[in-house]
Protein backbone atom coordinates (compact mmCIF):
# COMPACT_ATOMS: atom_id res chain seq x y z
CA UNK A 1 0.00 0.00 0.00
CA UNK A 2 1.77 3.23 -1.18
CA UNK A 3 0.08 5.49 1.38
CA UNK A 4 1.13 3.19 4.24
CA UNK A 5 4.70 3.21 2.89
CA UNK A 6 4.61 7.02 2.66
CA UNK A 7 3.34 7.38 6.26
CA UNK A 8 6.04 4.99 7.48
CA UNK A 9 8.66 7.01 5.58
CA UNK A 10 7.37 10.29 7.07
CA UNK A 11 7.39 8.79 10.58
CA UNK A 12 11.03 7.69 10.16
CA UNK A 13 11.92 11.16 8.83
CA UNK A 14 10.27 12.79 11.86
CA UNK A 15 12.11 10.46 14.27
CA UNK A 16 15.42 11.28 12.53
CA UNK A 17 14.76 15.03 12.77
CA UNK A 18 14.01 14.72 16.51
CA UNK A 19 17.21 12.71 17.00
CA UNK A 20 19.25 15.28 15.01
CA UNK A 21 17.67 18.13 16.99
CA UNK A 22 18.44 16.48 20.33
CA UNK A 23 22.07 15.91 19.31
CA UNK A 24 22.59 19.47 18.01
CA UNK A 25 20.90 21.08 21.03
CA UNK A 26 23.18 19.04 23.34
CA UNK A 27 26.05 21.30 22.14
CA UNK A 28 24.21 24.45 23.20
CA UNK A 29 23.91 26.48 26.37
CA UNK A 30 20.36 27.45 27.28
CA UNK A 31 19.64 30.62 29.23
CA UNK A 32 16.09 31.47 30.28
CA UNK A 33 14.96 35.09 30.60
CA UNK A 34 11.76 34.58 32.57
CA UNK A 35 10.95 38.31 32.61
CA UNK A 36 10.85 38.55 28.79
CA UNK A 37 9.81 34.89 28.42
CA UNK A 38 12.67 34.15 26.01
CA UNK A 39 15.03 31.19 26.05
CA UNK A 40 18.40 32.06 24.49
CA UNK A 41 20.58 29.43 22.81
CA UNK A 42 24.32 29.74 22.19
CA UNK A 43 27.07 27.19 21.76
CA UNK A 44 28.45 25.95 25.08
CA UNK A 45 31.96 27.03 23.99
CA UNK A 46 30.93 30.67 23.43
CA UNK A 47 31.90 33.22 26.09
CA UNK A 48 29.40 33.84 28.86
CA UNK A 49 30.82 37.24 29.82
CA UNK A 50 31.73 40.45 27.96
CA UNK A 51 35.34 40.52 29.16
CA UNK A 52 36.53 37.74 26.81
CA UNK A 53 37.30 37.60 23.10
CA UNK A 54 34.41 36.11 21.20
CA UNK A 55 32.77 35.73 17.81
CA UNK A 56 29.50 33.81 17.79
CA UNK A 57 25.88 33.65 16.74
CA UNK A 58 22.93 32.85 18.97
CA UNK A 59 19.14 32.97 18.90
CA UNK A 60 16.10 33.04 21.13
CA UNK A 61 12.79 31.24 21.30
CA UNK A 62 9.69 32.87 22.76
CA UNK A 63 7.34 29.96 23.24
CA UNK A 64 7.29 28.34 19.80
CA UNK A 65 8.32 31.55 18.01
CA UNK A 66 11.88 31.55 16.70
CA UNK A 67 13.59 34.94 17.00
CA UNK A 68 16.17 36.38 14.61
CA UNK A 69 19.73 35.07 14.67
CA UNK A 70 22.11 37.49 16.40
CA UNK A 71 25.83 38.10 15.89
CA UNK A 72 27.94 38.85 18.94
CA UNK A 73 31.52 40.10 18.55
CA UNK A 74 33.68 40.71 21.62
CA UNK A 75 37.15 42.25 21.84
CA UNK A 76 39.26 42.00 25.02
CA UNK A 77 42.67 43.62 25.46
CA UNK A 78 44.84 45.92 27.54
CA UNK A 79 44.49 48.72 24.95
CA UNK A 80 41.39 50.60 23.79
CA UNK A 81 40.61 50.49 20.07
CA UNK A 82 37.28 52.35 20.15
CA UNK A 83 36.06 49.95 17.49
CA UNK A 84 33.76 51.36 14.83
CA UNK A 85 33.83 48.51 12.30
CA UNK A 86 34.89 44.90 11.81
CA UNK A 87 35.94 43.18 8.62
CA UNK A 88 36.58 39.51 8.10
CA UNK A 89 38.95 37.96 5.58
CA UNK A 90 37.73 34.50 4.60
CA UNK A 91 40.18 32.50 2.46
CA UNK A 92 41.41 35.75 0.92
CA UNK A 93 37.98 37.33 0.36
CA UNK A 94 37.04 40.34 2.52
CA UNK A 95 33.60 41.15 3.95
CA UNK A 96 32.34 44.01 6.11
CA UNK A 97 30.35 42.83 9.11
CA UNK A 98 27.41 45.09 9.86
CA UNK A 99 28.29 46.29 13.34
CA UNK A 100 27.49 49.83 14.30
CA UNK A 101 26.45 49.72 17.94
CA UNK A 102 29.60 49.15 20.04
CA UNK A 103 29.58 49.11 23.81
CA UNK A 104 32.65 49.44 26.03
CA UNK A 105 33.76 48.71 29.56
CA UNK A 106 36.95 48.26 31.57
CA UNK A 107 38.28 47.04 34.87
CA UNK A 108 41.76 47.60 36.17
CA UNK A 109 44.24 46.90 33.41
CA UNK A 110 41.76 45.42 30.90
CA UNK A 111 39.27 46.84 28.39
CA UNK A 112 36.55 45.16 26.42
CA UNK A 113 34.35 46.26 23.53
CA UNK A 114 31.41 44.35 22.09
CA UNK A 115 28.68 44.45 19.49
CA UNK A 116 25.46 42.42 19.67
CA UNK A 117 23.14 42.92 16.70
CA UNK A 118 20.78 40.95 14.44
CA UNK A 119 22.78 38.86 11.96
CA UNK A 120 22.74 40.70 8.62
CA UNK A 121 24.55 38.22 6.35
CA UNK A 122 24.23 34.52 7.10
CA UNK A 123 26.14 33.69 3.91
CA UNK A 124 29.31 35.20 5.37
CA UNK A 125 28.94 33.09 8.53
CA UNK A 126 28.51 29.97 6.36
CA UNK A 127 31.67 30.89 4.41
CA UNK A 128 33.56 31.30 7.69
CA UNK A 129 32.38 27.85 8.85
CA UNK A 130 33.66 26.22 5.65
CA UNK A 131 36.88 28.26 5.44
CA UNK A 132 40.49 27.20 5.80
CA UNK A 133 41.31 30.67 7.20
CA UNK A 134 39.14 33.41 8.68
CA UNK A 135 40.59 36.49 10.35
CA UNK A 136 38.72 39.38 11.99
CA UNK A 137 40.06 42.91 11.73
CA UNK A 138 38.83 45.25 14.44
CA UNK A 139 39.12 48.83 13.17
CA UNK A 140 39.20 51.61 15.72
CA UNK A 141 39.52 55.38 15.62
CA UNK A 142 43.31 55.25 15.19
CA UNK A 143 44.42 51.66 15.51
CA UNK A 144 43.38 48.15 14.52
CA UNK A 145 43.89 44.60 15.74
CA UNK A 146 43.30 41.17 14.22
CA UNK A 147 42.07 37.91 15.70
CA UNK A 148 41.88 34.53 13.98
CA UNK A 149 38.54 32.72 14.11
CA UNK A 150 39.38 29.35 15.63
CA UNK A 151 38.17 25.89 14.67
CA UNK A 152 36.22 25.80 17.96
CA UNK A 153 34.47 29.05 17.01
CA UNK A 154 33.67 27.69 13.53
CA UNK A 155 32.14 24.54 15.05
CA UNK A 156 30.12 26.71 17.44
CA UNK A 157 28.79 28.80 14.54
CA UNK A 158 27.78 25.61 12.73
CA UNK A 159 26.04 24.14 15.81
CA UNK A 160 23.93 27.25 16.32
CA UNK A 161 22.95 27.56 12.65
CA UNK A 162 21.93 23.87 12.62
CA UNK A 163 19.91 24.27 15.81
CA UNK A 164 18.26 27.40 14.43
CA UNK A 165 17.29 25.57 11.23
CA UNK A 166 15.85 22.64 13.21
CA UNK A 167 13.76 24.94 15.46
CA UNK A 168 10.61 24.98 13.37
Amino acid sequence: NPSLYYRSFQLEKTKQKKSDKKKIFSYLRKKKDSFEDITWYSDASSPQYDDQNGFYVYFGMSGTTKLTLRLRIQYHSTEWLFINSVRVKVDGEQFDLSTSDWKRDNSGYYVWEWSDEPLQDRDVIEKIIESKSAVLRFEGDQYFDTKTITLTQKRALKHVLQAYDLSD
